[in-house]
């Protein structure tokens, strides 16, 4: 009988990307992935461990997916990811409920553990080197109906040493795919519905940069842009550093979102040398400035770290002045959590809880102010929209259908979006025209004007 399996997914987009490997891994092997854990008969949970806050979701998670043990219908319960390659050991003594432990390479051989014939001495946690595994394209091609936009993870592992970071323990070196195997899956992918591709990895500027011969990101993105059927790509996760001239000559392309995810994390040169970034402050604000030179109409996304060991208030008034100034369009803010094997963990100075709590508020009371400002200067203006479907309030006073959407600006599941009313159905991924009337609580309000573009 044909066993059905849920799988739970916390964590990042890379994340996202590793669980629809699973998906195809398992249901080439004859599984059915159910949409919920009381229908399931085994569970995956695949964790995230990159802070304090993420680890405790997942051991949160893990209890509530056992007690599906007793009330639903499973009889395995399987943790995979970050988490266990990191702390798979003390998870294992901690959490009898779980069935097997596997780290962020070792669930490939998830159908190989789950056979009847399965070596029952093989133990409960598996950690080997996160390098035994890049991607799959046969998995990435064996799925269910394609959604309209996806991630596409061109590279795994990373290669920096930020001293607070715990990523290279949990994902190893740096690897990228092969341009051939991207273009592959993403070609297979838009001709089966996505429209837009979403690129990932730890660091995508550095893709390219360990094959033989070397490829680059821009080149992949001219590439991808041949592509007929695909109609936005984005990028995501772009270190400073790695945002070239051509670079940006290949995001001036109409298929190209102006839109890029950068982390900066600090713009204090003490703070950004203790945490071995590559660049000094004013190599961050030079690069800002060439983006908006060749894309005026960016928007640049990064996240930013309050709090870190040593950070003065003077320093972190610094970075409170740099996003009044720069004005980036979209920050994400996070205050320091100490990691275990990290240097940042053995710092002098480090900062108490109530004060990087307050430091942490304020940054994101300033940042709101930008972003309201930032939407509020696209009210009355007409902007592309890609559909995602119907709002939740299905029809409006008049009759009009509710629908939202997002502009070039908005990531999923990230960004904001735009709600705005149509005559008549739309679909996922419709491209349409939008008059923009009103700006609430990081939503655009607008009305459609053109039904397709």
């Amino acid at each position: 009988m044909t066993k059905k399996i849920y799988i739970m997914t916390l964590g990042c987009p890379k994340n996202q990307v590793d669980s629809h490997q699973m998906m195809g891994m398992l249901k080439q092997d004859g599984y059915l992935l159910v949409d919920t854990p009381q229908a399931a008969e085994i569970i995956i949970l695949n964790t995230c461990g990159f802070v304090d806050s993420a680890k405790e979701e997942s051991i949160a998670a893990i209890l509530e997916m056992a007690r599906y043990k007793t009330s639903g219908k499973c009889r395995q319960l399987i943790v995979v990811g970050c988490l266990v390659q990191k702390y798979g050991l003390e998870l294992a003594e901690a959490l009898p409920e779980v069935d097997l432990f596997m780290g962020t390479s070792d669930w490939i051989k998830l159908s190989e553990r789950l056979r009847p014939s399965a070596d029952s001495q093989a133990g409960r946690v598996t950690i080997g080197s996160p390098e035994q595994y890049l991607f799959n394209n046969d998995w990435a091609l064996n799925q269910f109906d394609e959604t309209h936009t996806g991630y596409v993870k061109i590279a795994d592992g990373c290669d920096h040493r930020c001293t607070f970071c715990v990523i290279p323990s949990m994902r190893g070196a740096y690897r990228s795919r092969s341009k051939a195997d991207i273009i592959e899956e993403v070609t297979a992918r838009a001709k089966a519905g996505l429209k837009e591709a979403i690129l990932v990895a730890q660091d995508t500027g550095c893709y390219g940069k360990d094959l033989h011969p070397t490829e680059t990101l821009a080149s992949l993105i001219r590439a991808l842009c041949e592509i007929q059927e695909l109609r936005w790509i984005r990028i995501m996760y772009c270190y400073p550093e790695a945002v070239t001239e051509e670079l940006l000559e290949a995001m001036t392309h109409e298929k190209v979102c102006p839109y890029i995810d950068m982390p900066i994390q600090h713009v204090s040169d003490p703070v950004l040398k203790a945490m071995a970034r590559p660049l000094n402050a004013e190599g961050l604000k030079n690069k800002l400035q060439q983006i908006r030179r060749a894309l005026p109409d960016v928007f640049i996304r990064t996240t930013l770290m309050v709090g870190f060991p040593g950070e003065t208030e003077d320093q972190y008034n610094e970075l409170l002045d740099f996003l009044r100034e720069y004005k980036l369009e979209r920050a994400g803010f996070f205050a320091f959590s100490p990691q275990p094997d990290t240097k940042a963990e053995s710092m002098a100075a480090q900062i108490p809880e109530d004060e990087k709590e307050r430091r942490l508020a304020i940054a994101q009371n300033v940042q709101a102010e930008i972003l309201a400002q930032r939407e509020s200067s696209l009210v009355g203006q007409t902007v592309q929209v890609m559909v995602d479907g119907q709002a939740e309030t299905k029809v409006s006073r008049d009759g009009m259908m509710l629908w939202e959407g997002r502009t070039v600006w908005d990531a999923p599941e990230i960004d904001g979006y735009v709600s705005f009313r149509s005559g008549r159905a739309l679909k996922p991924g419709d491209l349409v025209k939008v008059l923009i009337t009103h700006s609430q609580d990081y939503t655009l309000l607008g009305e459609i004007v053109h039904e397709s573009c």
